[in-house]
């Protein structure tokens, strides 16, 4: 009897060969247990569930859940010579998705119609419009398959990019901040005026003054108001008052050449102090990339906006809200507790009006795409296609130029 290439003689041991045949078989049946209980030798074992990624919690969105696993959306093999329905959730936010004359329009839509031409004899697609600037909240909604795809202007970002994938760029955005326009003329010279120029023309009248009344002391033949006006006069730079009428004495001439050269001085320094405090003045309203870190901006929550200009060192706010306009009026009601409104580009172009304006600062750029969900590879690839096509055929470049203008629209080229 072969027992695993051990010969045992029964008849002259079988108490010792039927005891060896035991421990053998045993020792079998427990490395076959222990294989089976460990999940890396086991190819059938159950992976223990991973904990919640940290990372994936989004500081714009954080009343909503984190799955704990990412898993990738089964993709339905469509049936031979029927179109697959994909259901898009459309973002409605001008200037990228409007409606106008009772038709949908805006940038992204424009391009969106031109890939669902491309896509027409593969798909249908069934789209739900809903307005807001919570495009995170609405990206997950993709995750969790309740739809296929969120169409709007959508910045790509490692965060998101755990939770759909993204297409290839439709074009680029830059990171903008939305300012109050600067006040009118007369508002401007009355602030420089107050803030600038009053503070050394009242010390150089209070220091011409106590000149004055020391040269008549000196002089007392000149009178007391010559003597003081002439000295304040000399002080902005007219000094023919102090020179004439002089008695020629020792002293007198003393005191008029120190009231000459403190004069000249004070005019020097009044010039160059004035251009510089204009320039810090006119610096200090504009906002830039050097003195973001003392500006306190407001954005929308789940707009992506937030978390670009917080890392650039701006004091940032979220609000809860679902248009720009909400958003310009919070600023409008709050003034001056806000320097700004954190927003892109496009959306700082089309909220331009009376009271707001786009700040000239470049603060970064954003690449824009589509979101898909995860597991939906060939859909992904054939709205990639798609998107190729427009851009080899310059068809994005003109939609960003008629939205726009030719100014912006190297930003449509990819």
């Amino acid at each position: 009897m072969d027992n695993f290439g051990f010969e045992f003689n029964r008849t002259s041991q079988p108490e010792f060969s039927d005891f060896m045949n035991q421990k053998i078989y045993e020792k079998i049946l427990w490395d076959k247990i222990k294989l089976l209980e460990n999940p890396a030798l086991n190819p059938n074992a159950k992976p223990d569930k991973k904990k919640k990624d940290d990372d994936l919690a989004d500081d714009d969105d954080k009343d909503s859940k984190t799955m704990e696993n990412i898993k990738d959306g089964k993709e339905k093999n469509p049936t031979p010579g029927k179109k697959r329905t994909i259901k898009v959730l459309v973002i409605v936010q001008e200037p990228y998705i409007y409606k106008k004359s009772g038709a949908w329009t805006g940038i992204v839509y424009d391009i969106w119609k031109g890939i669902k031409i491309e896509l027409a004899k593969k798909y249908e697609f069934k789209e739900t419009f809903i307005k807001t600037l919570n495009y995170t909240r609405q990206i997950r909604k993709v995750e969790s398959g309740e739809y296929d795809i969120a169409l709007t202007s959508l910045t790509t970002n490692a965060r998101r990019s755990k939770m759909v994938n993204f297409t290839r760029p439709i074009f680029i955005n830059q990171q903008s901040i939305l300012t109050s326009k600067e006040q009118s003329y007369a508002e401007y010279l009355w602030k420089i005026g107050v803030n600038l120029f009053l503070p050394p023309l009242v010390l150089l009248a209070v220091v011409g003054f106590a000149l004055g009344c020391i040269l008549y002391y000196i002089e007392p033949k000149r009178g007391f108001k010559e003597a003081t006006f002439g000295t304040v006069a000399s002080m902005f730079g007219e000094m023919g008052g102090v020179v004439e009428n002089s008695s020629l004495g020792v002293t007198g001439m003393i005191i008029v050449f120190i009231i000459m050269t403190i004069s000249f001085y004070f005019t020097i320094f009044l010039q160059a102090a004035t251009v510089e405090k204009l320039i810090e003045f006119k610096e200090a309203n504009e906002i830039t990339v050097d003195n973001l870190h003392t500006k306190k901006l407001l954005y929308a929550k789940g707009s992506g906006m937030g978390r670009a200009f917080k890392r650039l060192g701006a004091n940032v706010k979220g609000v809860e809200i679902e248009d720009i306009k909400e958003l310009k009026q919070k600023f409008l009601d709050e003034r001056p507790k806000w320097d700004g409104i954190a927003v892109s580009f496009m959306d700082a172009y089309a909220a331009q009006d009376e009271n707001f304006s786009i700040n000239k600062t470049n603060f970064g750029l954003n690449e824009e795409a589509i979101a898909v969900r995860i597991g939906e590879n060939r859909l992904l690839k054939d709205i990639d296609v798609a998107i190729t096509k427009l851009q080899d055929t310059y068809e994005i470049r003109k939609y960003y130029n008629q939205y726009f203008g030719d100014e912006y629209d190297f930003m449509g080229i990819l």
